[in-house]
């Protein structure tokens, strides 16, 4: 990781693609070409001019008292648009690339929890073997290989295997870490959700009333009335910018699942 005075500058692998962010103030702005490449753009330009609501150049993120020099020692040029993580959610949700779902799992999942809690990203690694595991397996492979080289028949260096893995006190299959849990089904990109269900996928405290309170005080939710057989009956609706996350049903609204984080940070302020 590059650091240039208060940015500092993190290269990313996602799969076969690099993706480069930049952190100014301890926030994370992504490269916007790194992103539209990765999500299938072919023009990066008109993508991010399109879909990105709040795209900027370099030199305005670091600020005008910063040299030119800066943006050399981050190898990127002072005119590189860079975009928050709102716009890289806008970028996945019109992606039209199988892969967007995975790129954004990583992106929420993976990066931007690492990148808040450390300030920095390490890309995860396996669990290493036991101790008294690995010193088995290290006996075992060179007692295979030592018996490749007796004229034994397979049955009698089977069982010599056997017998070893007896005195160590191990079975075959503890030779080999466990299977990784299946994957839990992740909502697509474009599902919509009650707000209930979204809260408890992450595991907010926050009960479903807190949350449309802070709705309507930032003018993004209202309580309407609505004929039904048995009289008027009040439902919630999303106003304003709050048709962004979400869309409006006959009892109430639904929201995007995609866009659920990023209006859970926006909101933040007006949990009470």
């Amino acid at each position: 990781m590059l650091n240039s005075a208060h940015l500092s500058l993190i290269p990313f692998r996602f799969e076969q693609s690099n993706v480069r962010v930049v952190l100014a103030e301890s926030i994370p702005w992504f490269v916007a070409r790194d992103v539209a490449l990765v999500l299938g753009y072919t023009d990066t330009k008109k993508a991010v001019a399109t879909h990105c609501k709040k795209a900027k150049p370099l030199i305005d993120i670091e600020g005008a008292n910063h040299p030119l020099y800066t943006n050399q020692a981050l190898n990127l040029d002072h005119k590189t648009k860079l975009i928050p993580e709102s716009d890289v959610y806008r970028l996945i949700l019109r992606s039209k690339l199988p892969s967007a779902e995975r790129f954004q799992d990583w992106v929420t999942e993976e990066v931007l929890p690492t990148i808040r809690q450390t300030g920095a990203y390490h890309s995860p690694t396996a669990d290493p073997l036991p101790a008294d595991l690995l010193r088995a397996y290290i006996r075992l492979t060179a007692l295979n290989l030592y018996l490749t080289h007796l004229p034994l028949d397979a049955l009698s260096k089977r069982q010599w295997i056997e017998h070893t893995l007896a005195e160590l006190g191990i079975t075959p299959q503890d030779l080999h870490p466990p299977p990784p849990p299946p994957p839990q089904a992740q909502p697509s990109e474009r599902d919509l959700f009650t707000l209930s269900a979204l809260l408890s996928l992450h595991q907010q405290r926050h009960s479903v009333q807190v949350v449309n309170r802070a709705l309507v005080r930032l003018g993004w939710l209202q309580d309407i009335r609505r004929e039904t057989p048995r009289g008027l009956k009040r439902v919630k609706q999303l106003v304003g910018e709050g048709l962004c996350y979400g869309r409006n049903q006959r009892n109430q609204p639904l929201y995007y699942a995609v866009q659920f984080p990023e209006l859970l940070r926006r909101i933040s302020g007006y949990l009470r």
